[in-house]
């Protein structure tokens, strides 16, 4: 899987706004997360974790959806649309994958998880531009 994430255009986009991007990471522990992105004053990271995705389709869904969060953390940390947007339009299971997270991230979460649903890469690029570099 790791030569198809070579090839991602929202992967070469996240690094090209100076953020790190790996494959694998301490915390990618078997049956562990998908990915994640972590922004600090010592790290600005995303990170896939080949080996814990089912299938190619969950693979870039988690791109997406890490890519996102970079474009939030370009947005001032802040989500896109409002919450309100997400309370009419994600789906019952768009929700149900934000649960275990705590209550202050699932406006992050909710948006970064219907992104991934509902967005190309493409799509997704032309968010980083536009959040990250106009």
């Amino acid at each position: 899987m790791i030569e198809l994430l070579q090839l991602s255009q929202v992967l070469d986009a996240v690094r090209s706004t100076g953020t790190e991007v790996r494959y694998y990471d301490e915390e990618c522990k078997p049956g562990g997360v998908a990915g994640y992105y972590r922004l600090n004053s010592n790290v600005d990271r995303l990170v896939i974790c080949p080996d814990n995705q089912r299938n190619h389709s969950d693979l870039f869904d988690t791109v997406r959806h890490e890519a996102i969060h970079v474009v939030q953390a370009c947005n001032q940390g802040k989500p896109i649309l409002a919450y309100d947007y997400y309370v009419t339009n994600a789906s019952r299971e768009t929700w149900s994958k934000i649960e275990g997270y705590p209550e202050e991230h699932h406006h992050h979460e909710i948006e970064a998880f219907h992104a991934a649903e509902h967005l190309n890469e493409k799509q997704v690029i032309d968010l980083i531009n536009k959040f990250c570099f106009e």
